[in-house]
């Protein structure tokens, strides 16, 4: 369990990595991602689909901001900024859940931004983050065929612990997902 002061929203705190600001989301955010979230191709491994429209975007992002509203799971949400030039380049979030002091993590960049490493620096920033608050197990769940998200996985020393059908379908298809877990206690790699 994390301590009483670090649920919930006390988490959700201003971050920064070498060459990226994380932002705690908010409904101003839209504007910056907007375009870039249009990208069909973002959205080969995801449920999710591109964004209808701008006030679609931001009545998402208004939701995300509000958090779950279940003190059993806690809605973290950053906007990954370059710090040089202030752009958007995606996002990182968290599910926290306090009570077993796990949480659930994902990203997302924009695909003008990928192959860059911004995806590796903002999730290692993320995840130190939640160690340093007590959060001793992160988990994700990563499409088989994400290869880019997976090597993102194993080089944030995170290990695959199984691999099944996942709970979600893409299209009408139900894939298959790893299953990937790391211990708060293995250390930050070199990013």
């Amino acid at each position: 369990m994390l301590p009483p002061d670090l649920r919930a929203r006390s988490l959700l705190l201003p971050l920064a990595s070498e060459r990226l600001d994380l932002e705690p989301l908010r409904v101003g955010h839209a504007e910056a991602l907007y375009a870039g979230l249009r990208e069909p191709s973002l959205y080969q491994y995801e449920t999710e689909q591109p964004p209808a429209d701008l006030e679609a975007l931001r009545t998402r992002f208004a939701q995300l901001a509000e958090g779950s509203g279940d003190e059993a799971e806690v809605w973290l949400n950053w906007v990954a900024v370059r710090r040089d030039d202030g752009t958007a380049v995606g996002y990182v979030q968290a599910t926290v859940a306090p009570q077993r002091a796990e949480a659930t993590v994902g990203y997302l960049v924009l695909r003008a931004y990928q192959q860059r490493g911004f995806g590796r620096e903002a999730v290692a920033a993320m995840c130190d983050h939640l160690a340093a608050s007590g959060v001793r197990t992160l988990h994700a769940w990563i499409d088989v065929r994400n290869a880019a998200s997976v090597a993102l996985a194993e080089a944030l020393r995170f290990q695959r612990v199984s691999t099944g059908r996942s709970n979600d379908a893409i299209g009408a298809v139900r894939g298959f997902d790893h299953h990937y877990v790391r211990s708060s206690c293995e250390g930050r790699p070199e990013v």
